[in-house]
């Protein structure tokens, strides 16, 4: 059966960004979704050896945009074809959850008690909790825009290529394409760093400037991570939302070195490591991806690369 012609517009869609599906377990073993890669129905992981391999091929798993991880090293992975959730245990075990996320590589993230976030449709920014028995409620819940504040109050710009992680302290982190927000376990919404005006300037809450925001990832002392894809630097958030850059010279490219004269090109993917690193995925314009660390400190190099 031919796609109807709004189905083949919203899977172009899901196509023409690679996604921010990078993860690492309590080992520090990188997960990542190759979407770039063929077959585009695996995720892919780093042999001791220090080579990209699949970790897991399964024709179900199809064009998988965003990667969750629990506390047991069970990945949790999203087609973009139906939102239907797949938990890949580190046997490579598969099995269906029986809860459905934002279709068309739309972002989710998931908690330490099970609950899955999502962006409940795309084009009007909604964002919903799914708990462990499939119940759906609404967590911010209103029409495009911009505002903090709770539930219906706040508004959010369009989320599709946006990234949600789940901090140590319950709260959601996400990323518009220039600002982080925060979203506290009570529904309550903040904007932690960013404005409306794209640019690049380091310093306090809505003082910097991003530019074309991806992945976002939060460490245990409650550091987030960002991947400033146009800016080609990751930069980094303290609880207060005061804003350094971590790594990247400005400058595109794959020179590995001292972080902030390394140049990257396209990054999305953002994990923090057991012991502190920083792990990036880059995806380089039809030139397939790159893995790299930032190390504590505070170099970068290149764990990986693909077609």
């Amino acid at each position: 059966m031919k796609l109807s012609l709004l189905s083949w517009l919203f899977a172009t869609m899901a196509l023409a960004h690679p996604g921010t599906g990078l993860v690492i377990n309590e080992r520090g073993q990188v997960f990542f979704a190759g979407l770039n890669d063929r077959p585009r129905y695996w995720i892919l992981t780093i042999s001791n050896e220090g080579k990209v391999v699949p970790f897991v091929e399964d024709q179900r798993l199809s064009a998988v945009h965003h990667l969750a991880i629990d506390q047991d090293g069970n990945l949790f992975a999203a087609s973009d074809t139906d939102g239907v959730v797949w938990k890949i245990a580190p046997d490579k075990s598969i099995r269906q959850l029986g809860i459905q996320v934002g279709r068309w590589g739309d972002p989710f993230a998931r908690d330490s008690r099970g609950n899955f976030f999502t962006v409940s449709d795309a084009s009007a920014s909604q964002i919903t909790k799914i708990d462990p028995q499939g119940k759906v409620t609404p967590l911010a819940d209103s029409d495009a825009g911009y505002a903090d504040g709770k539930g219906e109050q706040a508004k959010f710009g369009p989320l599709h290529s946006c990234s949600m992680y789940c901090g140590p302290d319950g709260s959601l982190y996400l990323t518009e394409r220039s600002r982080i927000r925060k979203v506290a376990p009570d529904g309550t919404v903040s904007t932690l760093a960013g404005g409306r005006e794209r640019g690049f300037v380091d310093g306090q809450g809505n003082q910097a400037r991003f530019n074309g925001l991806a992945g976002v990832a939060v460490d245990a002392q409650g550091r987030v991570y960002v991947a400033d894809e146009s800016n080609q630097r990751i930069r980094e958030i303290s609880p207060d939302g005061s804003v350094v850059t971590l790594a990247g010279s400005g400058r595109k490219g794959a020179a590995d070195g001292p972080a902030l004269q390394a140049e990257f090109e396209r990054p999305f993917g953002v994990a923090v490591g057991p012991t502190g690193d920083v792990w990036v995925s880059e995806y380089p314009q039809a030139k397939g991806y790159r893995i790299r660390k930032i190390s504590a400190d505070g170099k970068v190099t290149t764990l990986g690369s693909g077609p």
